[in-house]
């Protein structure tokens, strides 16, 4: 599978039900003070996220998304 780089802090963040399959993101959780970026980039799968570079699941629930348009 094809990677497509991600550019750190590029774009504004999205929904996360816009996520693209297939590309390396940036994502973030939104709290009540304001939206918290994982500290790692991650790729949306069929059933859920994975590390983009361990392809190691992951289990949290992100809110928000940048940077695979």
């Amino acid at each position: 599978m094809a990677r497509r780089p991600l550019e750190k802090n590029a774009g504004e963040w999205q929904p996360i039900s816009t996520a693209p399959l297939d590309f390396d993101l940036e994502l973030g959780i939104f709290t009540y003070d304001g939206i918290h970026a994982f500290l790692y980039p991650c790729r949306r799968i069929h059933d859920g996220w994975l590390k983009a570079e361990t392809s190691e699941r992951i289990d949290l629930q992100p809110t928000r998304s940048r940077g695979g348009s």
